[in-house]
């Protein structure tokens, strides 16, 4: 038997036995403690990579190994390569050896307090984007969260653009993750954006409306983001995404929404822990997460989880005249895991719209900072309704007025109105219970 080599990245492990010639790549793994499986992807590597199986192996099934291997001999050989020893039963053990000890030990234990480490800057980009903490920016609807995360993926994927940023105290220390050290200037240059944009909330025509609006208002020449449109849940995902950073250079991840992410299980304190843990395991340096809030007006929405895992925290609020083709919008810091709370920070933006009123520039300039309105609490109800029920699963009406913190009485009587104008479903569940959903 060879030797064999183990990696692993993002959570994705790779073992390669050489002088055999199989590869086995191993990703979507669910360890519990009665069992630990994965989806495991068997390949030969005589020349060409020729995958000759892909299958959920138990790692503690002794029936479910001594199968896979009979199955693994009979395919690998029909491809007519010659076998330099067909020990699968042995490969198998070395394979679950390998993963057990890796989910078992975890990361090595290391004496810290005489570590020379250099120093350097927290931040990504000032003030909203803290380096190796997940950083959070929540909002209603409506408020510009989207416009503002185009913006920071825009800024981060063209260094030396950066530093000519029209809104102030932005700064950032980034490496675009394509040029040299040496370039401090590549908005001109053709490359690819070091910024994935993961989107359960709209479509890829959404966001290149809005990335091409954000940047003729900033003036970048090319103005481009890595999209990803999302149906998984990100726990779900994660082997996908690990595929996109490991291929395209990716650097920062911007997530929206958080809730979407979890497929709207908001509340569930374990899916927002398996989030954020998830998270964390990305090979990528940093991470915003978009979210929406919590009834009371200064909280992102669900488990105090999120909170406690984030390292950054910043709540935008809005405030727009009706009809206005222009909003202030202000920037309040929640939570820094270090440092002081940031003082607040307004951003006018200024919309042009084409015929068919859709946005086709946004110019964001400095501005003073709003009063702390835009709650929810100077929208209709109505309207609260309908924005809480956009970015959420359908829900019965008591928790659609616990969330909005109105009165159910004055919830009910307008999703029967909502109903009739066909705004919103009504879903009857088998236990005689009712939930309210968006139209399709």
């Amino acid at each position: 038997m060879s030797d064999y080599t183990f990696v692993e990245v993002g959570g994705t492990y790779f073992l390669e036995w050489k002088l055999d010639s199989i590869k086995a790549v191993i990703d979507r793994i669910k360890d519990k403690a009665e069992s630990t499986t994965a989806i495991v992807k068997w390949y030969r590597t005589d020349g060409e990579e020729i995958l000759i199986t892909s299958a959920r192996l138990n790692f503690h099934s002794s029936r479910g190994k001594a199968d896979l291997a009979k199955t693994l001999e009979k395919r690998a050989e029909s491809y007519g390569f010659p076998l330099i020893h067909s020990d699968w039963d042995t490969i198998m053990e070395q394979l679950t050896n390998s993963i057990d000890d890796h989910l078992r030990k975890g990361e090595p234990s290391m004496l810290v307090g005489g570590l020379e480490t250099p120093e350097r800057y927290p931040f990504t980009y000032y003030p909203f984007i803290r380096k190796g903490r997940p950083n959070i920016l929540f909002g209603f609807g409506g408020s510009g969260k989207s416009y503002f995360a185009t913006l920071i993926g825009l800024m981060l994927s063209n260094r030396g653009y950066n530093e000519v940023s029209p809104v102030q105290p932005f700064s950032s220390e980034y490496l675009c993750g394509f040029c040299p050290p040496e370039i401090t200037d590549c908005q001109n240059l053709e490359h690819g954006p070091s910024v994935l944009y993961l989107d359960w909330e709209s479509s890829a025509i959404d966001l290149d409306r809005r990335v091409k609006a954000v940047g003729i208002g900033i003036g970048l020449k090319t103005p481009r983001l890595r999209y990803k449109r999302m149906y998984d849940s990100f726990e779900a995902s994660v082997s996908a995404i690990n595929h996109e950073i490991n291929t395209y250079k990716i650097k920062t991840v911007i997530i929206d929404s958080a809730a979407k992410s979890v497929q709207g299980a908001f509340n569930d304190a374990e899916k927002i822990g398996i989030l954020f843990s998830k998270l964390g395991g990305l090979k990528v340096e940093n991470s915003l997460i978009i979210d929406h809030v919590a009834k009371g007006g200064n909280d992102p929405i669900g488990s105090i989880t999120k909170i406690n895992d984030a390292g950054n925290i910043w709540q935008i609020v809005k405030s727009q005249e009706l009809g206005s083709s222009s909003m202030t919008v202000g920037f309040h810091h929640r939570k820094s895991n270090e440092g002081p709370i940031e003082k607040s920070i307004g951003i006018e933006l200024e919309f042009e719209m084409n015929k068919f009123h859709n946005t086709i520039r946004v110019d964001l300039s400095e501005s003073e900072v709003p009063e702390e309105g835009g709650s929810p609490k100077e929208m209709s109800t109505k309207q609260q309704i309908l924005n809480l029920l956009r970015n959420y699963e359908p829900m019965p009406a008591d928790k659609i007025a616990d969330n909005l913190d109105i009165k159910k009485e004055i919830v009910a009587p307008e999703l029967s109105r909502l109903k009739a104008q066909g705004k919103v479903d009504k879903f009857e569940q088998a236990d005689g219970s009712s939930r309210y959903g968006i139209v399709a």
